[in-house]
């Protein structure tokens, strides 16, 4: 039974993806995005606060088809770092990504509105400080032993925000992971680019990163869920 059982939908920010062996194995891994994209009129609606569960949920069940909001290029290649595998034959029956999603949390950052147009156009100073406030409820929702942040961008205001808290001057530059403190909890945090940024053969590098940081240990000082 997973370990978030019983738990109601509304006592989540918004409803992340939550495979069913998250926290079973090797620590609680979140994969945390930045935010998602929209038309004017979804922003704030129901559809909005399911979508992270959906977008995983979708993928793993239809794979690469299109549909309505959703293009397939995000969860495809966080699939391929986390699988550390560029292979499509790897990913193509949906048991096969189920495999790999079922070990994970996924949720964005930005929870509570989305930013609206295309995904070329970053969020607004309001909903970053929105997002800086729902992620400490997610920290403490999910209790991730470990995080990997998806984008630089998104990476750059959470250090601003835990430097600006804490007295530090840790650098986005800074080799990662990095042991993030909240509260009475840590956890490992580390980043990757964003799929609209990489190149040719980027997953070789990105799921270097994302591996090295989920082989960290557990310090073993967190709260439990």
């Amino acid at each position: 039974m997973p370990w978030y059982a019983g738990r109601a939908v509304s006592d989540f920010v918004a409803k992340p993806w939550i495979g069913d062996a998250y926290g079973k194995a090797d620590g609680r891994h979140l994969i945390l995005g930045e935010s998602s994209h929209c038309e004017e009129t979804e922003i704030r609606t129901e559809r909005l606060r399911t979508r992270c569960y959906n977008q995983i949920w979708e993928f793993i069940n239809h794979g690469d088809l299109k549909y309505g909001y959703h293009t397939p290029l995000f969860e495809r290649s966080i699939t391929q770092v986390l699988g550390n595998s560029v292979l499509e034959s790897k990913y193509r029956k949906s048991k096969d990504r189920n495999n790999i999603w079922n070990k994970y949390a996924f949720i964005n950052y930005i929870t509570e509105s989305a930013v609206s147009g295309g995904a070329g156009f970053p969020p607004t100073n309001e909903q970053w400080a929105s997002g800086a406030a729902s992620f400490k409820q997610v920290l403490t929702q999910l209790a991730p032993t470990h995080i990997l942040v998806i984008g630089l961008r998104l990476w750059e205001h959470i250090l601003a925000d835990y430097n600006k808290e804490r007295g530090l001057n840790v650098s986005e530059e800074e080799p990662t992971p990095i042991s993030y403190r909240f509260k009475d909890q840590s956890a490992w945090i580390g980043r990757i680019h964003h799929p609209g940024g990489w190149g040719t053969f980027f997953w070789v590098k990105e799921a270097r990163v994302a591996a090295q940081l989920f082989a960290r240990p557990d310090e073993g000082d967190r709260v439990q869920p």
